[in-house]
C-alpha cells in the first residue's frame, strides 16, 4: 500500500468522490489501494478553487480538512499519460477528455472511502509507505480494513 500527499483542495475533492483523477508529471505502474494525504501547504488553494468553481463545484469546504492527514482511501486504477503518444494505429492522440485531466500523466482513483476522522501524520514526495501506525489507524476505521 501507498499514500500520496495532495494539496487540500484536490485532496477535499477526491475525498468527496469529485476528483477522479490525480495528475503527476511522473509516470507510475502502481495500482492497488492509496491513502490520499492532504498535505499542509497552501501554494496552489486559491487556484484550485478557482478552477472547482470553473466547472461548477463549490471547493471552499476543503478547509473542513486538516492539513497533515489521511483523509481518503482509494483505489489507484491505473497510470494514463493525459495525451498518448501517436503510434501505426492511431497517428492522431486525443488527450483525455476529463475536466480534472491536466496529465502529464493522470492517476485514475475510484472506489473512494472517506475517512470519519483525519489520521494526522507527516507527508511525503512521490508516492509513499505510510508507516504501520498511520495503517493501522486508517485500518480501524474501515469496515472492511485494508488489504
Amino acid at each position: 500500500m501507498r499514500a500520496i500527499t495532495i494539496h487540500r483542495p484536490w485532496a477535499w475533492a477526491i475525498a468527496e468522490g469529485l476528483k477522479t483523477i490525480e495528475n503527476r508529471p511522473w509516470h507510475s505502474d502502481y495500482t492497488g489501494r492509496l491513502l490520499i494525504h492532504a498535505g499542509k501547504s497552501k501554494g496552489s488553494d486559491v487556484t484550485a478553487v478557482e478552477f472547482m468553481r470553473s466547472i461548477g463545484i463549490d471547493g471552499s469546504p476543503f478547509e473542513q480538512i486538516p492539513g497533515g492527514a489521511i483523509v481518503a482511501v482509494v483505489d489507484m486504477v491505473r497510470c494514463e499519460a493525459f495525451c498518448p503518444a501517436p503510434s501505426l494505429l492511431d497517428p492522431s492522440p486525443v488527450p483525455i477528455a476529463d475536466p480534472w485531466a491536466f496529465g502529464p500523466y493522470c492517476f485514475r482513483l475510484a472506489n473512494v472511502i472517506k475517512l470519519p476522522q483525519p489520521v494526522p501524520c507527516k507527508g511525503q514526495l512521490g508516492l509513499w509507505t505510510p508507516n504501520a501506525e498511520t495503517v493501522n489507524a486508517v485500518s480501524r476505521q474501515m469496515a472492511d480494513g485494508i488489504r
